[in-house]
């Protein structure tokens, strides 16, 4: 960086010297012909104290900060249940969100209360009636292909040669499915926005299990969605064992 010197000019004083003559001094200066050269204040000022208009504002406090709000947890899942037949010996898991009751048969697996009100389709009274979710499971004596046709003849016409090995599958209505006691078949059938899902399982020998449960469709406003019907209807079938 290169500096800059800054010098400030030197004023000489300059006397006149008289050579041989005494010169004849002036006379002094009366304060009416010379004004008295003020003085020149040096002392340091005292600031000027600020008043209410020219004082700065304080600056302003941030607030303090609101605790967020803990979120919800999700509410569990549905524990499971067992369920097991004191004479017949079979069990199976379900929601413990739904009862349980045993019969000379089997048992029947229900809502506590209903889910929906629906169309009474026997004809003994024109106003909606209460509907409760159920999956009845009973023991069968026979082999699978003579109980799916015992139970409805259009199960048998899945069954052609009436064996297993002749099954066959129909969308939306025959499948074959793998279940926890073995093969097992699923027929699907409803209208108007009710239905049932029959499955047939393998029991002991010359025994079938039939599991039927059923189906309150989205049009009747279920309390218990038609997913956690069909959830249902599968945690029984697929732990059913014999």
């Amino acid at each position: 960086m290169k500096l800059v010197h800054t010098v400030a000019p030197v004023l000489a004083l300059l006397g006149l010297v008289a050579c041989g003559k005494e010169e004849t001094q002036p006379p002094p200066a009366t304060p009416s012909s010379a004004t008295a050269a003020a003085p020149v204040d040096t002392a340091p000022k005292a600031a000027t104290p600020a008043t209410p208009e020219t004082a700065a504002a304080p600056a302003p406090t941030a607030p303090a900060a609101t605790p967020a709000t803990p979120a919800t947890p999700p509410a569990p899942a549905a524990a499971d249940k067992t369920f097991t037949h004191s004479k017949l010996g079979f069990s199976f898991s379900y929601p413990d969100t739904l009862t349980v009751k045993e019969d000379a048969k089997g048992a029947t697996v229900s809502s506590a209360q209903p889910i929906a009100q629906v169309e009474d389709r026997s004809g003994k009274s024109k106003k909606p009636v209460d509907t409760f979710y159920t999956i009845k499971i009973s023991v069968e004596d026979g082999a699978i292909p003579a109980v799916a046709k015992k139970t409805n003849p259009s199960f048998g016409d899945a069954f052609p040669k009436g064996s297993e090995k002749d099954f066959k599958e129909q969308k939306d209505f025959a499948e074959k499915v793998t279940l926890g006691a073995g093969t097992g078949y699923s027929f699907v059938m409803g209208s108007h926005g009710e239905g049932e899902h029959d499955l047939f399982v393998p029991g002991k020998t010359g025994k079938t299990i039939v599991v039927k449960c059923s189906v309150t469709g989205d049009n009747f406003k279920p309390k218990m969605s038609p997913a956690d019907q069909g959830a249902a209807c599968n945690k029984v079938a697929s732990t059913l064992k014999p």
